[in-house]
């Protein structure tokens, strides 16, 4: 025998316009709604709960209102933190790019390295006929491109008429002209034709210009040197006199040098197209 059971229904209108009481146990179906109440026996519709309970709509919304913000601020993070990626690989990116301009540079400078053991004079310093004013200090400038140790400093005769000495030494460059002293080397006794003469130094030298001094103390002799026609540029600028119908300037001199070499070259030194070249070895 089969046994059918209904639920007591009818709509939600219906229900609240009737308002009955149900028996204890009995349920009220809503079929508009899906919802349904049991009744106690002596409660009317309207004073039953729902099975389960209410939803409250606004605590919902709220629910969904925070829900809706932490998605929210969820995206933004995943976007902070994609920025940030970003970020972080243009900073590494930009550091190795950092470091290969470094070592770019650190390995092709815009300058030749010295060579150790070679010897190294100012620009066109080829002329073995330049003569020199007894007491004059002639400067010829020199480009140091990084740190470098010297051994020896040193001038070549060219004819020697009587014997002297030489006095070598090393200043550094002020506005384009000479400026300090950096080292005062002594003096070397020079006697023979077409010789090179030498002294014995422990020069550290900083990139820079320089400017290498000889004075010929005593004695009178033709030296290597810097003729102001020489066309030999050797990688650098020649100075030039201020009237472009001379010779260009190879240098400065100063008269009336004796002795030690001052701290700081004379302001009254002068132009001059034809200079003795003192050279270094680099070690």
């Amino acid at each position: 025998m089969t046994t059918k059971i209904q639920l007591r229904r009818d709509t939600s209108a219906n229900w609240t316009s009737i308002n009955p009481t149900l028996f204890s146990g009995e349920i009220g179906f809503e079929t508009n709604t899906g919802k349904f109440k049991i009744g106690n026996g002596s409660s009317v519709w309207s004073d039953l709960s729902y099975f389960g309970g209410e939803v409250d709509l606004s605590t919902y919304l709220t629910i969904s209102s925070a829900s809706t913000t932490y998605l929210t601020q969820a995206s933004a993070s995943a976007t902070y933190l994609a920025q940030s990626s970003a970020s972080t690989t243009y900073l590494t990116q930009a550091s190795a790019s950092a470091t290969y301009l470094a070592q770019s540079s650190a390995t092709s400078p815009a300058y030749l390295p010295f060579v150790s053991g070679s010897y190294y004079k100012n620009p066109g310093a080829n002329n073995s006929g330049i003569s020199c004013n007894l007491n004059s200090t002639n400067f010829g400038h020199f480009y140091v491109g990084q740190t470098t140790s010297f051994d020896r400093i040193g001038c070549s005769t060219g004819t020697v008429t009587t014997a002297g000495a030489a006095r070598l030494g090393i200043y550094t460059d002020s506005g384009g002209k000479p400026g300090t002293l950096v080292l005062d080397a002594g003096t070397v006794a020079y006697s023979t034709n077409n010789t090179a003469y030498l002294i014995t130094i422990n020069q550290s030298l900083t990139p820079g210009w320089y400017w290498l001094a000889h004075n010929m103390q005593s004695g009178s002799s033709l030296f290597f040197g810097s003729g102001g026609n020489q066309s030999s540029i050797q990688g650098v600028q020649r100075m030039f006199s201020t009237n472009t119908f001379t010779n260009m300037i190879s240098g400065y001199e100063e008269s009336s040098v004796t002795g030690a070499f001052p701290a700081s070259a004379s302001a009254a030194f002068s132009q001059t197209n034809g200079i003795v070249s003192a050279y270094l070895r680099a070690t």
